[in-house]
């Protein structure tokens, strides 16, 4: 009997200890552990192709999911804590400027300054020859910038027939338009662009083909080729 009381007392001393450790763990230990998570401080600014720095809306999420909006300044470096080991993801999109979405892994414990470049919308220099021998068009574009992501699409007058790429550009559907192309990003170097037509009759003064070079924005840089 004696033997049973002691079991029982043994069991309860134990009991009211493990609580005990319990709750010191829960109150003191636990805390403290979360407080030694690893943080990493991204410094952030955003400039443009001359280096001016901007004021702009940035949206930050952490692996996959959102963080919060935040402005930068046009002067200094915004603040921005992340989690180390995290994949940390900004997307920028400004009036003016390309959308562009940065993406940074924080494998280790140290702190980063990060400058950003938005690239500006530029307008495009066309320029073109017509070849009525064999019924081509060879376009000249360039940007001073960029004229990022374009579809050329085209409209044509009552004699000509069809449209067609020279460079066996990729046709993309637009409702709007007779014909579309998918078309590399244009930039400072000149890109030469061919397309041949086919007619029937006799083309006359309201013959055309037009041209509108749509970017990933919607910009539109429009010419007309008169036939």
């Amino acid at each position: 009997m004696k033997m049973m009381k002691s079991i029982i007392f043994l069991s309860v001393v134990v009991v009211c200890i493990s609580s005990i450790l319990f709750f010191v763990y829960v109150k003191y230990e636990k805390p403290l552990q979360q407080l030694n998570i690893d943080y990493v401080n991204l410094s952030i600014a955003v400039f443009d192709e001359k280096f001016n720095q901007l004021t702009v809306e940035m949206s930050v999420f952490s692996d996959g999911i959102f963080q919060q909006n935040i402005s930068t300044t046009s002067s200094g470096f915004v603040l921005i804590k992340t989690l180390v080991n995290s994949t940390v993801t900004i997307n920028i999109d400004e009036e003016g400027y390309y959308a562009e979405s940065f993406e940074y892994c924080n494998d280790r414990i140290q702190n980063k300054r990060i400058n950003i470049e938005l690239v500006p919308i530029d307008s495009l220099n066309i320029s073109y020859n017509l070849n009525h021998q064999v019924n081509q068009i060879n376009l000249t574009v360039f940007s001073t910038s960029e004229f990022r992501n374009p579809i050329v699409c085209s409209k044509w007058g009552l004699h000509v027939i069809w449209l067609k790429s020279a460079d066996n550009l990729k046709i993309v559907l637009n409702d709007s338009y007779d014909r579309c192309f998918n078309v590399d990003t244009i930039n400072s170097t000149a890109s030469k662009i061919s397309f041949i037509y086919e007619n029937y009759g006799v083309l006359d003064d309201s013959d055309f083909i037009s041209f509108d070079f749509i970017d990933e924005k919607n910009n539109i840089e429009h010419l007309n080729v008169k036939l």
